[in-house]
Formats: C-alpha cells, sequence, structure tokens
C-alpha cells in the first residue's frame, strides 16, 4: 500500500483548548462524550490538523492500587482516546503516535492502564500494538444519556437519573511499564 512505508509527519503535543478535544470525541469517540474533567490532554497533528486526541487522569483508586499496590499514585489512566478516520491523516498506525505520547507524561506517573470495551467492537489491538498488557476482562453494565452519549450512572456520589441502560460489554484492563522505580523512561 502506497504510504505505509512512509515517515510519519506528526507532532505531540498538550492540548490545551478542552473544546477542540471534546469535539473530537463527540465526532470520532464511539462513547459520543469525552471523560469529563481530566488531568491531562494531548494532541497529535499533521501539517497543522489535529488528527488524534488522547486524555489521561488519574484512575479510581481501586483500580490503581489493583495495578500498583506499593505506589498507586504513579499510576495515570488514558481514560479516552480517538483519532480521524485513517483516509483523513497520513498516520496510519496511532501505536507509533502513543509511544512518542509516553515521553510527555508527567515524571510521576510509572504506569499506564487502560481498557478496550467489547461493546465497541474495541479489542485493545492499538494498546497491543503500543507495548501494553492484557491483564483482565469483567462484564459491566453500560449507560447513556437521552442524547445517546455513554455516562455514568453515578455522578459526584449520587445516581444520575437521566442514566438509560443501554446494555452489557466486556471490559478488559491493559497496562504499560513507562518508567522503572527511579522514573528513567523503559
Amino acid at each position: 500500500m502506497p504510504g505505509w512505508n512512509k515517515p510519519s509527519k506528526f507532532t505531540v503535543s498538550r492540548a490545551w483548548d478542552s473544546t477542540e478535544v471534546e469535539s473530537m470525541y463527540a465526532r470520532f469517540h464511539p462513547y459520543k462524550s469525552g471523560p469529563g474533567r481530566c488531568a491531562i490532554h494531548y494532541k497529535a497533528t499533521e501539517n497543522g490538523k489535529t488528527i488524534a486526541v488522547f486524555s489521561f487522569k488519574p484512575p479510581a483508586y481501586g483500580s490503581a492500587y489493583k495495578v500498583c499496590p506499593v505506589d498507586p499514585h504513579s499510576v495515570v489512566s488514558l481514560s479516552r482516546m480517538c483519532a480521524v478516520p485513517k483516509e483523513e491523516r497520513e498516520t496510519k498506525h496511532i501505536s507509533k503516535i502513543m509511544r512518542k505520547l509516553w515521553g510527555l507524561l508527567p515524571e510521576k506517573y510509572r504506569i499506564v492502564v487502560t481498557y478496550s470495551d467489547s461493546s465497541c467492537n474495541h479489542t485493545g489491538y492499538v494498546y497491543q500494538c503500543s507495548g501494553f498488557t492484557k491483564e483482565e476482562t469483567v462484564g459491566s453494565a453500560f449507560y447513556v444519556n437521552s442524547a445517546g452519549a455513554r455516562c455514568s450512572i453515578n455522578t459526584s456520589g449520587k445516581v444520575n437519573r437521566e442514566a438509560i441502560l443501554a446494555g452489557y460489554c466486556c471490559l478488559t484492563r491493559w497496562t504499560l511499564r513507562i518508567r522503572d522505580e527511579s522514573g528513567a523512561r523503559i
């Protein structure tokens, strides 16, 4: 295929404009929504156009503890990511962007945790190509709001009365160690 062996001409940087990030998720992510409040957003650009966005935030403490009981605060969650369709970008492999991204995360983070969702035909292939290790799979119900966007059944400690049960899925946890105990990149 033409272009597969061409060097990619993308850059990765912090995304300071959350409106742009939310717009990308609304257009290209299967959940049709962003991750809510996030600690850090990044974007990949080609020729001045945003081609992918990534959002990180601290995971739930229990999840972080399960991944790293010695230092749960060293775990960060890749909460959402999405990209424009392949036809609209030169970089065909999102895993190339992700490998560059790890060096931009704050040094306190040593482990990245993320999940693939079977209800969206998300098998975790991109995570596997990026060096993640498949950990465990659990069944879960999922909810949407009246607009059809994914939402949580609990919001700010209260039951979200707008949440509509939409179905069930299998969530698979993936982990990636990006730094050793001293903070050096792996």
